[in-house]
């Protein structure tokens, strides 16, 4: 059985392709995907094999497949090594600005001779319907998040990116904690200014007995 579905993404060949070349996102938007992942130290490139597990209508279907086509950012080939005989490939090719004809097509031969052939047919609506649904979600995954990168740089501090610091929030409430802590020392003052002001009154007092 062979089948091919295409779609149209409002992105450049370059985003498209980040998606499509890197193993460990095909679960993300592959529909019926139950692995995919890097078998062996090449993650990418001709001669990088992959795990792949996934539903084909509904039979399983697994085994070790091989990146025989990688060239980028327009096509991308596999081919199995072990378990059912399959094959598939993608195909990005610009369609105006900004915008990706995506193609994806898949090949398989179920086992069984004639019973397989006779299950490749029944299956075939199945299967052309989960190609469509990861091609819809390419497209919304594509069109929804940034380019997938392989790292992240260190965050730049803010001296280098030539904003200024900002000062701590913690100094500003100790501050204000202290004047709230200080205002009884003043209430106290204010309460003594009276009896300094009798002591005034009485030595005056005093001092006029004396006089006389």
């Amino acid at each position: 059985m062979r089948l091919s579905e295409k779609r149209r993404i409002k992105a450049d060949r370059e985003t498209v392709w980040a998606w499509v070349c890197d193993p460990a996102r095909y679960p993300e938007f592959m529909d019926g995907v139950d692995r995919w992942r890097v078998q062996g130290d090449h993650p990418s490139g001709c001669g990088a094999r992959w795990d792949v597990r996934m539903k084909i209508g509904a039979a399983p279907v697994g085994g070790i497949v091989e990146v025989i086509e990688f060239e980028e950012p327009g096509d991308l080939a596999w081919n199995s090594v072990t378990g059912v005989t399959m094959r598939g490939r993608w195909r990005l090719r610009e369609r105006g600005e900004g915008e990706t004809e995506v193609t994806l097509r898949l090949a398989y031969q179920a086992p069984g001779g004639l019973m397989g052939l006779i299950a490749d047919r029944v299956a075939e609506p199945i299967v052309r319907r989960s190609l469509k649904r990861s091609l819809r979600n390419l497209q919304m995954l594509v069109e929804s998040r940034p380019a997938p990168t392989k790292t992240e740089g260190p965050r730049r501090s803010r001296a280098a990116s030539g904003q200024a610091d900002v000062e701590p929030e913690k100094p500003r409430k100790a501050t204000k904690k202290a004047t709230k802590a200080a205002r009884p020392a003043k209430n106290a003052t204010k309460a003594a200014r009276p009896a300094k002001k009798a002591t005034k009154a009485s030595g005056g007092g005093q001092r006029s007995a004396n006089a006389s």
